[in-house]
């Protein structure tokens, strides 16, 4: 029996749903079967995230100073600080 253990707080269902929907995106074709820019449509998501908790800071709470954090921050940094958090 496996059981799958939560990674970085996020219960497996959580992360599950999220790998299906980033799944779905990334294989999303418009109406006349060409594909869809998922690079636009992932960078868009965590603009989003950051909006609904209200700031960069708020959305990369916990653990900045790692890699990660790092470059979530440089994506947000290219799609919600030029422009303002998306309402």
């Amino acid at each position: 029996m496996v059981i799958e253990l939560p990674r970085s707080g996020v219960g497996p269902n959580v992360r599950g749903q999220a790998v299906a929907a980033l799944t779905a995106i990334a294989l999303s074709t418009h109406n006349n079967a060409n594909q869809i820019d998922s690079t636009d449509e992932l960078a868009g998501i965590p603009a989003n995230a950051t909006a609904s908790v209200g700031s960069v800071e708020r959305f990369l709470i916990g653990r900045p100073g790692l890699w990660e954090a790092g470059i979530v921050a440089e994506l947000l940094d290219g799609t919600v600080m030029g422009e303002g958090l998306p309402q």
